[in-house]
């Protein structure tokens, strides 16, 4: 698997400098080979290590920046892609999601599923950021605690207003990609998606990255709470919540891990939450809940040994992306 890696990877960079140098390269032909490095990125054996997987985001940004100044949009497959890895590092590190959140909603999206979660999941990591430097700062003012408050409640709202609906084989379809995403499939495949019923699998992802969207909006909100000096017993039932969406997303953790087919598989599927379940578990001083977590991970990174865990954020809940909802 490592040398699989390493062999897609080294195919990638060739491909990138011969776009590079081709003058009418569209911004599917080098956002697909960047996308490529980025996933590489997962395999030990080429990766930079820490988070330098970012500095492929980063360059997906970059190239898109510059075409759409162009005219030149990103559909398709490769738009859900790139949308994903760029989620998921604002979630991560709890700062906006670049190219503003608008940039990545579709004008008519579903009510439901996961294009619909993902569409309300791209407003959150600026609203964290903005909760978490009032909470930090001392010149916060009760209005701007509450104005943050207020966008954080209407966005949980909405949220909470989402559900999965478990779709079936008539209602979804496997994304297929199109011409300009066919160097993308093979790497992909590489990770092994699980068999069986995959929009079950979808489903119950989606619900699972939910607990964890609402997990890190409610803490935002507890933390706001104590600077705006709220009533005990308010503060009290918010806490309640925010056990109530850790229990959940624990519990999702152990089903994902069930539910998936292989250790690559598991170890995507849950990357993400182990991470926010983590940073609650060590702020509430959860420490049977932190112990289970990290006896959960070790066993998940000793299942893969050949793998960047760090760089498996990216990637994280990937299997959002495979099926669509048809109109």
């Amino acid at each position: 698997m490592g040398l699989e890696g390493r062999r897609k990877h080294l195919l990638a960079l060739s491909q990138l400098r011969s776009e590079i140098e081709r003058p009418s390269a569209r911004i599917a032909d080098l956002v697909a080979p960047i996308n490529d490095l980025l996933l590489c990125e997962a395999f030990r054996i080429v990766a930079e290590g820490g988070n330098a997987w970012t500095t492929h985001v980063q360059a997906l940004h970059t190239v898109v920046t510059k075409f759409e100044q162009r005219g030149q949009h990103l559909e398709g497959f490769l738009f859900r892609q790139v949308r994903h890895s760029s989620l998921m590092q604002a979630l991560v590190f709890r700062h906006p999601i670049a190219l503003r959140p608008s940039y990545w909603c579709k004008r008519t999206a579903p009510s439901h599923g996961p294009e619909a979660l993902v569409q309300l999941a791209v407003w959150l990591p600026a609203l964290l950021q903005e909760a978490d430097l009032a909470c930090s700062s001392d010149t916060t003012t009760q209005t701007s605690a509450a104005r943050i408050t207020l966008r954080l409640t209407d966005l949980e709202t909405a949220l909470l207003a989402w559900h999965p609906t478990e779709t079936t084989v008539e209602t979804t379809h496997v994304v297929e990609t199109s011409h300009a995403d066919q160097d993308l499939r093979p790497n992909l495949d590489v990770f092994g998606r699980p068999v069986g019923n995959a929009p079950s699998f979808v489903a119950r992802l989606s619900s699972s990255f939910h607990q964890c969207l609402l997990l890190e909006l409610r803490s935002s909100l507890l933390d706001l709470k104590a600077t705006q000096h709220k009533p005990t017993e308010p503060t009290r039932c918010l806490t309640a919540l925010v056990d109530e969406s850790a229990a959940l997303a624990r519990d999702g953790i152990d089903e994902m891990i069930g539910m998936s087919g292989s250790p690559i598989s598991r170890g995507i599927s849950v990357r993400l939450q182990i991470h926010m379940l983590k940073r609650w578990y060590s702020r509430s001083r959860d420490e049977a809940g932190l112990r289970w977590l990290v006896q959960t991970e070790k066993r998940l990174q000793d299942e893969l040994s050949y793998i960047n865990w760090d760089a498996l954020l990216a990637i994280s809940c990937h299997a959002l992306l495979w099926l669509v909802t048809k109109p």
